[in-house]
């Protein structure tokens, strides 16, 4: 980068207080980390000049845990596993899966369309609520599963506070 164009910025309280625990956990500096955050923020954020959004629906980013549920065999066996949302449009989500396997399997080994539940809790005060959904997409990036799922189904009480969450102003 040209030094003509660094600019300097602050960060403070208990932000850069957690920036320093964090950057030492993962054996980095804290202006190192910050870069890489924002870099990757700005990877998946800012669309580059010249190209066009392809998405149809606005992306809220969030990060909420969830719990996979997947039939097998017919229904005859089920699998669950631990799973977080990263973000919610109108119509889906990205649930994202630590390693590369799905319940165990890779996910090269599912069929395109893979139907599967969300089960997840929007508050601790909150009952859990359901979504059944279709797999869109399914890629392994940086080591994690990453799963662009299509909602088809949820009760009305789950869908009603979904749709608020979706039209909130959160990033």
């Amino acid at each position: 980068m040209n030094v003509d164009n660094q600019k300097e910025y602050l960060v403070s309280g208990e932000l850069a207080e957690s920036l320093e625990i964090m950057a030492a956990k993962v054996d980095s500096t804290p202006e190192a980390l910050l870069a890489s955050i924002v870099s990757q923020y700005l990877g998946r954020h800012v669309v580059p000049e010249g190209a066009e959004e392809r998405r149809a629906f606005r992306r809220v980013d969030i990060s909420i845990p969830a719990m996979l549920y997947l039939e097998e065999d017919g229904k005859a066996s089920v699998r669950y596993q631990p799973a977080n949302i990263r973000d919610v449009s109108p119509g889906g989500m990205r649930v994202v899966c630590s390693g590369r396997k799905l319940c165990g399997r890779l996910a090269s080994e599912y069929a395109s369309g893979l139907e599967f539940e969300v089960i997840f809790s929007f508050s601790e005060d909150m009952k859990p609520v359901r979504f059944r959904c279709k797999s869109v997409r399914m890629e392994v990036v940086n080591k994690d599963l990453h799963i662009g799922a299509r909602i088809i189904g949820s009760d009305a009480e789950g869908k009603a506070m979904y749709d608020r969450v979706v039209d909130s102003d959160l990033c």
